[in-house]
This record gives structure tokens, C-alpha cells and sequence, in this order.
């Protein structure tokens, strides 16, 4: 059960909050409240991360059988080991459920309560991200952990400097995946059903991002093409930061395209949430 479905009686007095004075009294008692129902719902928070797992468990053994004893695009047996643990650790950093649920959300007049709020839908999903992640963390580590000792993980590749690197980049990368993804589901506004266009998405995602291979596999047309959306420097790029593959002024390069790329998403949000908004009135919502 996520949060959301829970407001209806769980929902934390929004009305007598300001619109920005009062937003970190909403996030400390949404926060709480978030957590308290995760922790009441561990076993599907468990169920979910168990779902995640999967992709690494599959990923791992069919790369390291293709590899053999040799390369791939740079990578060996063992750092494909290593970039798929921590591009399934920079996965569960930037995952979130708003795309999947937004449909759900306008189909059950979720929103015909939240757009009386004085306080922006937004900061709720925030708070249930937050709270998903400090909960999932106490599986999801110790998991991956496990991963890098069976499989033989090389993690000579990982460094200090690498790993300092990866805070901002992986930070930068949930941001830019959370709007984008926000943005995203504003479509269930538009469209009756979402599940076509959900699994678009998420082709594209897994396609251009990383999830399923490193990109240098690809040939160099793809890796171009990859570059000019922003898909990788959601998943790819700090995974390749972490792992030392890029360095100097290719980690600030990276960097720069993911503040771009942020900032025009964060742009575009509120005018495709403005039209959302009205569509959603204009039709009885």
C-alpha cells in the first residue's frame, strides 16, 4: 500500500500550513508520516526490492558468460560484476513510483482533494521518496553487498576520489529522474489509459540509460545518440564517475550537462502542470 492511497485517513492537515513558511513543519510530519506507513508495509517494501534484485541477478551471470576471459567494451567478468551492483545501488537512489501511480491517481479523484491544498502535490511525493529509500536502505545494502562477494566483484576500479565524485552526481541524478518523471505522469491528465505510454518510457529508459548494459558496448553512433537524451546521466554516468571511468574533466563535463539538463526539466514542469491542473478542473475533476 503506498502513501498516497493512505491520505484519506492518514493525511496530515495541509490547509493550515502556509505555501513556503510552513513547508518544513508539512515535510517533518509527511516525512514521519511516510515512514510509518512503509514500516507498517516493510513486507511489500521487501517484495519491491526483491523485484529489483532480479534485473542484477539475470544481468550479472548472462554478461560474465559473453565476456568469457577477455573484454567488453572494457569491461571484464568481474567489473560487469561491479557496474551492474552499483548501477542497481544508483537505480534504487533514483527510482521512484510517481510515473506508475500518477494514472491511478487521476483515475480515483486523487487529485479533485490535493488541488484544495495550499501546499503542491510535489513536496508529498518527495516526502514518500525520501522515506521509501531510508527504508529500502536497510535491505537494499547489505543485498548488494552480498552480490559483490558472490559474483567476485573487481573493485580495484572504485577510488576515494571516485567515490566523492558520485555524491553529487548521483544526487543530481535523482532530481533530474524525479521531475522528469513527475512531468511524465502529468500525461494521465491527457490520456485515459497511461500504460501504453508508461512502457514507452520505460524502454527508453532502460534502453538509453545503462540499465542493462554500459554504453561503451554500443557502437559509437548509439553512444552519441544515448548522450542527447538524458537518459544516461540519469544512471550511467555516476555509475561510470563511481567507477573511476570518468575522471577530470570528463566528471565535470557530466556534471554540467546534468545541471542543464535539470534545469530544463524543472522549467517545463510547472507549465505542463498548469495545463494538467486545468485540464483536470475544465473536465469536472
Amino acid at each position: 500500500m503506498t502513501p498516497w492511497l493512505a491520505d484519506d485517513r492518514r493525511s496530515v492537515s495541509d490547509r493550515k500550513y502556509g505555501r513556503w513558511r510552513g513547508l518544513p513543519t508539512y515535510y517533518r510530519a509527511q516525512l514521519e508520516m511516510s515512514l510509518g506507513i512503509y514500516l507498517a508495509y516493510r513486507a511489500q517494501v521487501v517484495g519491491w526490492l526483491a523485484g529489483s534484485l532480479i534485473q542484477p541477478l539475470v544481468l550479472i551471470p548472462a554478461w560474465q558468460t559473453t565476456t568469457g576471459d577477455g573484454q567488453i567494451g572494457g569491461y571484464s567478468q568481474g567489473l560487469f560484476v561491479t557496474y551492474f551492483v552499483v548501477e542497481t545501488l544508483v537505480t534504487f537512489l533514483t527510482l521512484n513510483f510517481v510515473v506508475i501511480e500518477f494514472g491511478a491517481r487521476v483515475q480515483h479523484g486523487y487529485f479533485s482533494q490535493v488541488l484544495l491544498r495550499p501546499v503542491h502535490p510535489i513536496h508529498h511525493d518527495i516526502c514518500t521518496v525520501v522515506a521509501y529509500r531510508i527504508v529500502g536502505a536497510v535491505v537494499m545494502v547489505p543485498s548488494l553487498l552480498l552480490l559483490t562477494v558472490v559474483f567476485g566483484a573487481d573493485t580495484s576500479a572504485l577510488s576515494m576520489s571516485g567515490l566523492v565524485a558520485f555524491l553529487p552526481a548521483v544526487l543530481l541524478a535523482s532530481l533530474m529522474r524525479f521531475v522528469l518523471e513527475w512531468m511524465v505522469g502529468c500525461l494521465a491528465f491527457w490520456f485515459v489509459r497511461t500504460s501504453a505510454l508508461n512502457a514507452a518510457y520505460y524502454s527508453m529508459m532502460l534502453l538509453l540509460s545503462g540499465s542493462l548494459m554500459p554504453l561503451s558496448v554500443l557502437p559509437q553512433w548509439a553512444q552519441s545518440g544515448a548522450a542527447a537524451t538524458p537518459f544516461p546521466w540519469m544512471v550511467a554516468f555516476p555509475v561510470e564517475v563511481a567507477m573511476g571511468t570518468r575522471t577530470g574533466a570528463q566528471v565535470w563535463m557530466g556534471l554540467g550537462w546534468q545541471v542543464v539538463w535539470t534545469c530544463v526539466i524543472v522549467l517545463l514542469l510547472p507549465l505542463v502542470w498548469k495545463h494538467a491542473a486545468r485540464r483536470h478542473s475544465a473536465v469536472g475533476g
